[in-house]
């Protein structure tokens, strides 16, 4: 209350409290209503966002996939390590190691020309379509079929015997050399693969 005199008169002026001074202020529901739905659409655009965004970086790559079998029964081979590479520059690989069902895949890959190779305990380093010392490149690219492929393990074998001499008699300590005939670049090469040697009784 504040006092005031002018000309000899007295004026009393008086501010009074706020009627609703502690009432809370209650959002009216359109307002919240319209910001759930500006939440929605800048969520929405963020999203698409991303998705665009990896568009983008897939463009122009491509999927390789496929099985790794055994050649002798189909049966598909777990843990078996699957490289693929550049045919033209071989340090660039990518490896990974097959699950149970013996599948494999990799992603993202650029469209070019592709060395599939896989290495496994007891079975032979094998190629795709490995044949007479030739394979089969995997070439990516739009409309070409790199994702049912099946890479086929060449097991091992095992040689047994038995050294005997003129008489019928086992040759004893006698050394034994495995050789193989090996085709490469369309011409025919006998190398050596392995040796041995006999026991006691030959």
């Amino acid at each position: 209350m504040k006092r005031a005199c002018r000309n000899g008169v007295s004026k009393v002026e008086s501010k009074s409290a706020p009627l609703f001074k502690n009432r809370k202020r209650v959002r009216h529901p359109k307002a919240v209503l319209r910001g759930v739905i500006v939440f929605a659409v800048v969520w929405s655009c963020a999203g698409a966002l991303i998705r665009a965004q990896e568009q983008a970086e897939e463009q122009g790559t491509y999927r390789v996939a496929g099985i790794v079998v055994n050649d002798a029964d189909g049966t598909p081979l777990g843990r078996t390590r699957v490289s693929l590479a550049e045919v033209q520059d071989r340090r660039r690989a990518e490896t990974l190691i097959t699950g149970a069902d013996g599948r494999f895949e990799f992603r993202n890959v650029p469209a070019g020309k592709y060395s599939l190779e896989g290495a496994r305990r007891n079975f032979l380093l094998t190629t795709y379509q490995w044949h007479e010392g030739f394979s089969t490149a995997i070439v990516t690219g739009a409309g070409l079929g790199t994702e049912k492929l099946e890479l086929r393990m060449i097991p091992f074998g095992s040689i047994a015997g038995k050294i005997i001499d003129e008489a019928g008699e086992p040759v004893r300590h006698a050394a034994v050399k495995l050789y193989m005939r090996n085709r490469q670049f369309g011409r025919d090469r006998v190398v050596k693969i392995g040796r041995a040697s006999c026991r006691e009784r030959g």
